[in-house]
C-alpha cells in the first residue's frame, strides 16, 4: 500500500558504501562497517533517496542488516558518539532517517493523491555479501579499495523490508540469529516485516571523487515524515522512547 518509489520501484540508480571520516582518527581506525545510500532516478522529478546505517560492530565487510533507524546510544564507541554529534546538529532525531521523500513521485514521476510510507526500512545483506571478510583495514582508502574490488558485479546484493508501524504499535522485529556468520536473517514467526524488493547489481563497484565531493544524496529527515497522516500513530512511540518532547507531542 506505500507510494511513490516503494510502490513501482527503480531501474537505474546509484548504490554508494561510504565510510564516516570520524571511522579514523588518533584513537585508530574502527572496524565499524560502512553506511549505505540508495539513489533510485525518476522521469523528470528528483530522485528517491535512502540512508541506512548499521548499529553493530559486525566481523564482516558488509552488515548483515542495516536500517533506515539505527540505535545511536551516548553510551557506544567513540565512533558513535561522533556520529551522534554530526547528526544532531541538523536534527533532533540522530538515530532516524526518513523516507517520506522517497514516497512522493514514482519512478515515472508519477504522484498520487496520498503519500504513504514505512515507519522504518531494513537492508538484509544477500549470502554473499554476508560471507565477505573484512581486512585489519590501518586507513581508509585500504577499506574502500576492499569494499570496491569485493561487492560482486552482478546479482543481488540486498532484499528490502519494511515496518509499518513501531514495534509498540505492532512493528515487531523479525530478527534472529543464525549460522556460523552470526548473520541476522528474516524469521517468518510473528513477523510484522513486509519484503517490499530487493536491490541488484548491474556493473562493478568503483572508488569515484565525483561520487565522494560532487554527486548529492539528498537524505530526508525524520521530522518531514511526522508532517504526513500515516506517521501520527508514531508520536506516542518516539516520546516514550525520549526522541521527542511532550510539548512536541501534545502540538502535533
Amino acid at each position: 500500500n506505500y507510494t511513490g518509489l516503494f510502490r513501482t520501484g527503480g531501474k537505474h540508480g546509484f548504490l554508494r558504501f561510504s565510510i564516516p571520516k570520524v571511522a579514523f582518527s588518533t584513537e585508530g581506525p574502527s572496524r565499524s562497517p560502512p553506511a549505505v545510500a540508495v539513489k533510485l532516478f525518476r522521469r523528470l522529478s528528483p530522485s528517491g533517496n535512502l540512508l541506512f546505517i548499521s548499529s553493530d560492530d559486525g566481523a564482516g565487510l558488509i552488515p548483515s542488516r542495516l536500517s533506515t533507524h539505527t540505535a545511536i546510544s551516548r553510551n557506544g564507541s567513540w565512533l558513535t558518539r561522533a556520529h551522534r554529534s554530526t547528526l544532531e546538529s541538523y536534527t533532533v532525531f540522530p538515530g532516524f532517517s526518513g523516507t517520506s521523500r522517497f514516497a512522493k513521485f514514482d519512478r515515472f514521476g508519477m504522484k498520487g493523491d496520498d503519500v504513504v510510507f514505512p515507519f522504518e526500512v531494513h537492508l538484509v545483506a544477500s549470502k554473499s555479501l554476508r560471507a565477505l571478510a573484512a581486512p585489519d583495514a590501518t586507513t581508509p582508502a585500504k577499506l574502500l579499495s576492499t569494499l570496491r574490488d569485493s561487492i560482486p558485479s552482478e546479482g543481488k546484493l540486498f532484499d528490502v523490508y519494511a515496518v509499518a508501524e513501531p514495534r509498540t504499535l505492532g512493528g515487531a522485529s523479525c530478527v534472529t540469529l543464525t549460522s556460523r556468520l552470526d548473520a541476522r536473517v528474516i524469521s517468518a514467526a510473528n513477523c510484522s516485516w513486509q519484503k517490499i524488493g530487493a536491490i541488484y547489481a548491474k556493473g562493478a563497484a568503483k572508488t569515484s571523487a565525483y561520487g565522494d565531493e560532487i554527486m548529492h544524496f539528498s537524505h530526508t529527515r525524520f521530522e518531514e515524515d511526522l508532517e504526513y497522516e500515516c506517521s501520527k500513530t508514531w508520536k506516542a512511540f518516539l516520546y516514550h522512547h525520549g526522541a521527542i518532547s511532550k510539548t512536541r507531542l501534545l502540538d502535533g
